[in-house]
């Protein structure tokens, strides 16, 4: 990567006005973030951004790769309809399958300027034959990856059996010890956060998962100082199992067991009460709020002003597309912030503002990577991860307040450009490390087969 240095740009201040800023790159990190022209160095490229704005690269904190070319899926379904689905969408998949759903996840994200995602996958227990094309992919897109291992061994009780046997289910529980032993393996092979690649391990639902696996799997990354993050009070039935069988809720469950805690990312947290909200705030865990699935397949609200005024970490998700439909974090800030409004179950004092969403997209978003004041920023010294935007375009311009206009008119339509680690990886409407007409065409042959049976 050559130094660059970046001319012409405007960032957006607290006032959400767009300011002049002069940006440099060195080795993969912001080197000078300026108010005034930076003096020229040898030998270093020059980006001209006139008529741009510049801002911090989005995380999107939940998805499942492994769901990008189930759009169109799932509408009307109620939860174990939409998991069933699922299994049937992806089961079985080849290594080109996988990597090709993978490579339209990352080209998807990019578009709208996220330049860092934790991958929730497989859909079925993960193996180090199925995760790796998922692992090569993310590799070759640039991107900032948390690689999150679902495993389970127990029964998805939640759900009910989907009509399956107990022989050709594809949710087939495994014994923990092997569960824990393959994911060491996986973080040993795979896991190299110098360059920007995770492993976590990613127990799928606590409900799912016996103490052993939960302690365990937090015990692993704390070994490796890495993440651990799992789905975490999606629907009610999750709360009322965990309330039935053992007398405490999953959030309790999980602290007795050692397993909440600042490197611990949980998925929806729908169903959390003022106890539960009370020890992730305590515990330094990052929630992550998914309110397109939640909406969509109809689960409930996530408390999301209590969660902030509680002092939660809040991170944005995707979710998949199954249950999205788009992989946009711009859409994901605004409808977070609408839902709260539209329930009618706040005041308006108690409104989460869009500058919430903001924070919530980037420094949250960069908690549950575990890189807290090195993604999501614009600051000296962290990783070179900006995005660019037209500042004519019709959702920034006439700028009122950008920061606003960022998530309540912007769906990623006036991206231009995101930067990666200091790699341009998504420029002028073209992907410079994916091959996204080859992935879509094994996308296309998969539907067309899937639809034959």
């Amino acid at each position: 990567m050559n130094d660059v240095r970046i001319d012409g740009a405007c960032r957006i201040d607290g006032e959400g006005r767009a300011v002049p800023v002069w940006i440099r790159l060195e080795a993969g990190r912001l080197a000078a973030v300026s108010a005034t022209p930076l003096t020229p160095k040898a030998g270093e490229a020059v980006l001209d951004a006139t008529g741009e704005i510049v801002a911090p690269g989005l995380v999107n904190a939940h998805t499942h790769s492994t769901l990008a070319a189930t759009r169109g899926t799932t509408d009307r379904m109620d939860h174990p309809a939409f998991m069933w689905t699922n299994q049937a969408d992806t089961v079985g998949r080849s290594a080109e399958e996988i990597a090709a759903v993978t490579t339209l996840a990352a080209a998807d994200m990019l578009r709208h300027g996220i330049t860092g995602v934790v991958d929730h996958v497989p859909e079925q227990n993960a193996t180090l034959e199925g995760v790796a094309p998922i692992v090569e992919v993310w590799r070759r897109s640039g991107m900032r990856v948390a690689v999150a291992l679902r495993i389970f061994d127990g029964a998805y009780d939640d759900i009910g059996d989907g009509g399956y046997g107990p022989a050709d289910n594809p949710l087939k529980a495994e014994p923990a010890d092997v569960l824990l032993a393959r994911s060491e393996e996986a973080i040993q092979r795979w896991h190299r956060p110098e360059v920007g690649l995770k492993v976590y391990p990613a127990p799928s639902n606590s409900e799912r998962c016996g103490d052993a696996l939960l302690a365990g799997a937090h015990a692993l990354a704390e070994r490796y100082d890495t993440g651990f993050h799992a789905h975490l009070l999606e629907t009610r039935v999750q709360r009322e199992t965990c309330l039935a069988t053992r007398g405490i809720t999953p959030v309790e469950r999980l602290a007795r067991l050692g397993a909440l805690s600042a490197r611990t990312s949980f998925a929806h947290c729908v169903w959390c009460d003022e106890a539960d909200i009370a020890r992730m705030a305590e515990a330094g865990a990052v929630v992550v709020h998914n309110p397109h699935s939640n909406a969509k397949l109809g689960v409930g609200l996530m408390p999301l002003a209590a969660m902030l005024e509680a002092g939660c970490t809040v991170a944005l998700g995707t979710d998949g597309a199954a249950t999205n439909d788009t992989l946009d974090i711009h859409e994901t800030m605004a409808l977070a912030l609408l839902l709260q409004r539209a329930s009618g179950a706040l005041a308006r004092p108690r409104w989460p503002t869009a500058r919430d969403a903001l924070a919530m997209a980037t420094a949250g978003g960069a908690a549950a990577l575990l890189e807290t004041g090195m993604a999501g920023t614009l600051s000296v010294g962290a990783w070179a991860d900006p995005v660019f935007y037209r500042a004519d375009g019709m959702a920034l311009a006439p700028a009122n307040d950008l920061a606003e206009q960022l998530v309540f008119a912007e769906r990623g339509r006036s991206v231009t450009r995101v930067i990666a680690a200091g790699r341009t990886l998504f420029e002028a409407g073209r992907w410079t490390t994916l091959d996204v007409e080859g992935a879509l065409s094994v996308a296309e042959t998969m539907r067309r087969r899937r639809r034959a049976h």
